[in-house]
């Protein structure tokens, strides 16, 4: 119409050489060659496109500890903390993906060495889970959990471990995500601390 006539042309913000070809009603032809430039919304468009990235979930980690067998008679040796914490590591690995790392009857040394290697190769993509099974105790004046390995003396704390030095080395260890499971005797706390979520049941022996 009127000797005009529009066509639209996706460029890819880039130069696209063309020849345009023009045939009258008499068959009579004329060639042009141009060449198509992106538009500057074009190019800014293009310039802020990024490749989708794919959120990175990490690993998932567990830390299994069971203690049925515990070296001073004062503390009765238990029958299912050694179970509960194979059933836990089977189920954790199996349907759900887990990474798992099972300790059984375990001393103070092996269950702080257990827990600082997770440190030492954690990323702050992975994700971990700590569960402990066995007696705990409960300091009412200070409000305080502990775990007790299989060569603590009943009579002192000196070898119990108290849920906030656990909950120490899992925030240094700046995972994605940290949960401490305690399947312990009287223990009966639920806390936060420091951004790692502590959950400790308590539970008859």
């Amino acid at each position: 119409v009127n000797n005009l006539f529009m066509i639209q042309v996706d460029v890819k913000n880039q130069e696209l050489p063309m020849e345009l070809k023009i045939v009258d009603n008499q068959n009579r032809e004329s060639i042009k060659s141009l060449v198509l430039k992106p538009t500057a919304t074009q190019q800014t468009v293009e310039s802020t496109k990024k490749p989708s990235q794919k959120m990175k979930w990490g690993k998932y980690h567990a830390l299994v500890i069971g203690n049925n067998e515990y070296a001073d008679p004062k503390w009765t040796n238990l029958s299912n903390a050694v179970n509960d914490a194979k059933t836990v590591a089977s189920v954790l690995e199996k349907k759900y993906g887990f990474e798992t790392t099972l300790i059984l009857n375990a001393t103070r040394v092996q269950m702080l060495e257990a827990i600082e290697s997770m440190r030492n190769k954690l990323t702050e993509d992975d994700n971990l889970l700590i569960y402990y099974a066995g007696h705990g105790q409960r300091d009412d004046a200070n409000n305080r959990a502990y775990g007790v390995p299989v060569d603590s003396s009943a009579e002192s704390s000196t070898n119990w471990i108290p849920r906030y030095q656990v909950t120490d080395h899992v925030n240094a260890m700046n995972t994605r995500h940290g949960l401490l499971v305690g399947d312990c005797c009287q223990a009966g706390l639920m806390t936060r601390a420091g951004g790692v979520q502590a959950i400790f049941v308590g539970v008859t022996a």
